[in-house]
């Protein structure tokens, strides 16, 4: 039994990661070829990018036609499911695209859509249903500039890891920020400084002491 890797980007283009929907559906189609023993996606990337796993029998086929018959079944599947990968400009933050993504969703012929606050846009959709001019005008009515519609699977991974590094990064900053209040408040004792536990001693026995003329007085 043998081995062999090969690039999701170049099987299905302009699917980025593996979970796009359309590679399960390469992967259930390629199991029951001849010779293929089985096919998953790899546990390691190659420069970031997915990769299927092919273990095969070399006795009953070829990488040359394990390379084929991939190649073969990634374009019947890109004939009928479109993918684009697409930068805009316009996003502010991230609660901004997770809106966008949630009001795209509902659009039929949508299948699957991700937008990042890096500006980077996925999107699978229903070639019978939808095409690629209907996404991109959608995508301008919500205020987005559309910078480039033919967006590398390499350079999608890229800007995607660095806003989940900047995003990460401020998380870091705030819990540093929160746990500096936490000390300096500590540090201080209190409203009154270190000295509060002394003074709040101090306050407890003068009402104390108030509460016991009155009583006195009282009586």
């Amino acid at each position: 039994m043998k081995k062999i890797q090969i690039k999701i980007p170049l099987l299905l283009p302009e699917v980025p990661d593996e979970k796009d929907q359309c590679v399960q559906k390469l992967i259930q189609h390629l199991n029951d070829k001849k010779g293929l023993e089985k096919v998953h996606v790899a546990d390691k990337t190659e420069d970031g990018v997915p990769q299927l796993c092919f273990h095969y029998n070399p006795e009953l086929i070829s990488i040359n036609r394990i390379q084929t018959l991939a190649e073969q079944s990634g374009a019947e599947i890109t004939q009928k499911f479109g993918h684009k990968l697409i930068e805009v400009d316009g996003i502010r933050h991230t609660r901004h695209a997770r809106n966008i993504e949630h009001d795209l969703q509902g659009i039929e012929g949508i299948l699957e859509i991700s937008i990042s606050a890096s500006g980077m846009v996925r999107v699978e959709f229903d070639l019978t249903k939808l095409d690629e001019a209907a996404i991109l005008k959608t995508l301008k009515n919500k205020g987005l500039d559309v910078l480039e519609t033919h967006v590398s699977a390499e350079l999608f991974l890229e800007k995607i890891e660095e806003t989940k590094k900047g995003e990460d990064q401020k998380e870091d900053k705030k819990d540093h920020d929160h746990e500096e209040g936490e000390n300096h408040e500590h540090s201080h004792g209190g409203i009154f400084g270190k000295n509060t536990e002394l003074i709040f001693s101090i306050i407890c026995g003068a009402l104390l002491g108030i509460g016991f003329g009155l009583s006195y007085v009282e009586s």
